[in-house]
């Protein structure tokens, strides 16, 4: 009685822990019968000066951090404006190719406390370090680290996690998309599904799975830019990762072949171009527009115009309208106030949304 009671028991562990490791995966249909709502914003601080070339918008400290990828006239990599004056207080770093300077910059994410923010050198490879040592918007570079892999691939995206840690995408790899560094870059681990399987071949392009990195604490949020393909990842302290949910709001038009993938651009819709969470909801700008619209209607025919909000276990909660086409996202610190790069009728703006009229 004892063993047949113990092995109930280990059986129990077991089939608990087998559901907890398989991510739940959503219906298409959730997205397609969900009824849309039209919503409206003011423009951000409207006198300041927007270049393109931004990528990953962010809140830091009570200023909007606007990260430039490349020199191309307004600045520095990292400018700030102050949320309650709108004004552009302060700028941090240098675009060159000397020590600590950038010459093609991705945002890499921040400390808790925002007292450290990071970029990502794609062209060095490398994560530089600002540290903010006088006050909260006196960032100067503090130190870099170059990518080291154990095995073939090339990163084209890094994000910190809370614990120190980052995660980078890689831009050619093996069977998975991501790489799980320590505290110096060194590759701990690889790790992730691909968003579209049958990609067999030994150096597979990951280029085509391009997207958008988030993290929150030690959870790292990844959503297509090709598909509509969103999923939620958790480290646990020794490194585990678990796949917690996986959303497909379309069905991927696409042909696999070996290592490369090609997309049929007339039936495949275009998924996210920015993502923003307070780690209640997460709010993404959605396009659902095929791939090929951009040359048979207009320029900005792919970009986003809706507003997508999950919640933190990826239900689907609410499917927004905008007027303008919009791209990155961030979120004021109190979850109150969602910042969107749009693309106006005149010239790129931020607008700002109160999150309340999109739940």
């Amino acid at each position: 009685m004892k063993n047949l009671v113990y092995l109930i028991f280990v059986g129990t562990i077991l089939l608990i822990a087998s559901c907890s490791s398989t991510p739940k995966e959503f219906s298409m249909e959730e997205f397609s019968t969900m009824d849309e709502r039209e919503v409206t914003g003011e423009v951000f601080s409207p006198d300041l000066i927007i270049g393109t070339g931004i990528d990953g918008l962010d809140v830091v400290n009570g200023c909007l951090l606007l990260p430039y990828v490349n020199d191309y006239g307004y600045g520095a990599p990292f400018q700030f404006v102050d949320e309650s004056s709108e004004v552009q207080t302060s700028q941090a770093g240098n675009f060159g190719g000397g020590p600590g300077e950038l010459t093609c910059s991705f945002y890499a994410g921040k400390t808790e406390d925002g007292l450290r923010i990071y970029s990502f050198d794609f062209t060095k490879q490398q994560v530089i370090e600002f540290k903010s040592e006088k006050n909260r918007m006196d960032y100067e570079f503090s130190a870099e680290y170059r990518i080291r892999l154990s095995e073939d691939g090339y990163i084209q995206k890094v994000i910190r996690l809370a614990n120190g840690k980052f995660v980078g995408m890689l831009w050619g790899g093996r069977e998975q998309l991501f790489v799980l560094f320590d505290e110096e870059l060194n590759e701990i681990k690889r790790f992730g599904e691909h968003p579209v399987p049958g990609m067999t071949g030994p150096l597979n392009d990951f280029n085509i799975f391009q997207g958008f990195l988030l993290t929150y604490g030690n959870t790292l949020l990844y959503c297509t830019k090709n598909f509509g393909y969103i999923t939620r990842y958790d480290f646990s302290d020794d490194d585990e990762v678990i796949q917690s949910w996986k959303h497909h709001l379309s069905k991927p038009a696409v042909e696999a072949d070996g290592g490369n993938m090609r997309i049929h651009g007339h039936e495949n819709l275009d998924g996210f171009c920015g993502i923003a969470t307070d780690g209640r909801y997460i709010y993404t700008t959605y396009s659902g527009v095929y791939t090929l619209a951009f040359r048979e209607v207009d320029l900005y025919a792919n970009v986003p115009r809706h507003i997508l909000v999950f919640d933190w276990d990826g239900h689907l909660l609410s499917k927004c309208k905008v007027k303008e086409p919009s791209a990155d996202l961030a979120l004021s610190e109190d979850g109150k106030i969602l910042y969107v790069y749009t693309y106006g009728e005149e010239e790129i703006c931020i607008t700002r949304y109160n999150t309340g009229d999109l739940l």
